[in-house]
């Protein structure tokens, strides 16, 4: 509280974004809310891509199943230096009412030359299941690779 008490406006615009996808939070406003997690899942959506990344270079997952899952733990466990036990659930009707299209790409910068460089991630409802104390983490810092960048913030589905 401290610290949000010292920002400006300025603060709450990223600075060095993409013309008309940057975070412009000067609008925005601060509120408590209680903690979702009261059981071992919860229904939640992707507000941004979630991005899974492995190999290297680091490749994207785009394809749900047993790998996206393995790397989602993987992934959580090399962020929070721990194991993680998650399950991701998507919402099969959405996928299917999508006929499977669920990527999204999310522009991270544009280069010297005016290309712009955009990664690409999933964008989906889905149930996430796990210890409470997982979901927890994930509630709070997002899901998968690129949470610095904006990838993996998701909400509680209504």
């Amino acid at each position: 509280a401290a610290i949000l008490r010292k920002w400006t406006a300025n603060d709450l615009v990223e600075p060095n974004a993409v013309p008309g996808a940057g975070l412009d939070l000067r609008a925005a406003s601060i509120q408590r809310v209680s903690d979702p997690i009261i059981g071992e899942a919860i229904a939640l959506y992707a507000l941004s891509p979630l991005r899974i990344v492995e190999g290297n270079p680091g490749r994207t997952i785009l394809e749900l199943g047993p790998r996206w899952e393995e790397g989602l733990n993987r992934t959580m466990e090399r962020r929070f230096h721990r194991p993680f036990h998650l399950r991701f659930i998507p919402d099969s009707f959405y996928v299917r009412s999508r006929r499977g299209k669920i990527t999204a790409h999310m522009a991270v910068k544009i280069r010297g030359d005016g290309y712009v460089v955009a990664y690409p991630g999933i964008v989906l409802p889905f149930i996430l299941a796990g210890p409470p104390d997982e979901l927890r983490i994930a509630w709070h810092s997002g899901l998968g690779s690129s949470t610095a960048m904006g990838f993996g913030c998701v909400e509680v589905a209504q």
